[in-house]
Parts: C-alpha cells; sequence; structure tokens
C-alpha cells in the first residue's frame, strides 16, 4: 500500500492531468460533423471540439478502419483515430498522441511506431494524408 502523501500527491497529477485535457478522461461528444462519437481521452476530446469548429472539415469519422501490422511475430490489428474529409476533397488519416509518448522512451514505444508506420503505409495505398496528431 503506498503512503498517504504519495497517494496525495498521484492524485493531484491525475488532476492536473484531467484539468489540462488529460487522457484520464472519456465519454461522448455530440458533433454536427459526426454525430456521437466516442472520446477515450482528453486529447481526442478536444480534438473532436477542434474538428467542429473548423470550417474546412466537412466531416469526420471515429475509428474509420482496422490496419494489420507485424509486432513480435505475429499479427496484430491497429485503429487510428479519425479519418477527416476537407472541403477540399482530401482526406487525412489521423491519430493522437500526446507529444510525450511519441518523442520520451517507454515500454510501448517501439509497438506504438510499428502501429505508426503501418498506418502511413495504408492512408498512402488509399490516396489519403497522414499525420499523428498532438497538442503540446
Amino acid at each position: 500500500m503506498r503512503r498517504p502523501e504519495v497517494r496525495d500527491a498521484i492524485s493531484k497529477l491525475r488532476v492536473r492531468q484531467i484539468q489540462a485535457g488529460g487522457y484520464y478522461d472519456r465519454g461522448y461528444h455530440d458533433s454536427p460533423k459526426a454525430g456521437r462519437v466516442y472520446f477515450m481521452s482528453g486529447w481526442e476530446k478536444r480534438r473532436w471540439a477542434d474538428l467542429d469548429a473548423d470550417p474546412e472539415v466537412v466531416r469526420y469519422e471515429r475509428s474509420p478502419c482496422a490496419i494489420p501490422y507485424e509486432w513480435d511475430g505475429s499479427t496484430h490489428r491497429y485503429v487510428p483515430d479519425v479519418l477527416i474529409h476537407y472541403n477540399d476533397g482530401s482526406t487525412m488519416l489521423e491519430e493522437i498522441k500526446p507529444e510525450k509518448l511519441l518523442t520520451r522512451f517507454h515500454k510501448g514505444q517501439a509497438q506504438l511506431l510499428a502501429k505508426v508506420q503501418a498506418g502511413q503505409a495504408h492512408a498512402t495505398a488509399q490516396g489519403w494524408g497522414w499525420r499523428v496528431f498532438s497538442y503540446n
């Protein structure tokens, strides 16, 4: 069991993360451009609101496709966060991740990079743009 001061510090950290649009927020967002969409993080929640406010975005789709990728000797499935359709006819496949997951070493970083590469290859094959979107 953790000491009370450690539990208190973790609680304060979680509150700061949630207030900053952090990872621990989940729920539904009612969108005029996508209908009722589920968000699995504060970053996704914020992104849905930004896409709704962007006049260049016609519509967007949450979890639009499943992409196979190889990792650790077996095939897995990767589902990108959103497919965005713009006024000019272009389409962007996007993964939403906090910048720290992309720039700092962590246990799952190599697998994340395999997913990103698979997402980019799939988007290119479909004639779509690709990006990993992050809020600083």
